[in-house]
């Protein structure tokens, strides 16, 4: 049987474009308890990916300088296909009152989650890694096939 995946390596500026042309992404950080991961949606603009979020919450935090990986990615389960780039950066909040005008206003900002979201966090990307992969029809599964 041939192995028909294939995975490519994507350059930062197809990274970066596919980080401005999608709005939702996980946030993964290290909080109280180990590493926690909590979905958001975004925008990404300037090399930043910008969220809003609650102040007394997890994300909140990140108003406070600290290392965060943003995921982004899109999959799709019947051609066994996608792309996922993973965003490296600090965190910080965001407090200059013009770009905070600005961003009240950015439709890609609303928050899907309840409470009050007032703080907006950016994480400049310091690090950014992509991958695109598909595969070929599926195989045999665990009943009556191989495992892999």
């Amino acid at each position: 049987m041939t192995d028909s995946r294939r995975s490519t390596a994507l350059g930062r500026f197809q990274c970066e474009e596919l980080l401005a042309q999608h709005h939702l992404a996980r946030v993964a950080l290290n909080g109280r308890g180990g590493l926690r991961i909590h979905p958001v949606s975004y925008r990404f603009h300037d090399q930043s990916v910008v969220f809003r979020t609650t102040p007394d919450s997890v994300l909140g935090g990140l108003a406070h300088p600290q290392p965060v990986a943003v995921l982004v990615d899109q999959l799709d389960e019947e051609s066994r296909s996608g792309w996922s780039v993973l965003l490296q950066g600090t965190s910080r909040g965001i407090s200059d009152l013009t770009e905070l005008a600005h961003l009240w206003t950015v439709d890609e900002l609303s928050p899907w989650g309840v409470g009050v979201h007032t703080v907006f966090v950016e994480v400049r990307a310091e690090h950014v890694t992509g991958r695109a992969f598909s595969a070929g029809p599926a195989g045999p599964g665990p009943v009556g096939g191989e495992l892999s």
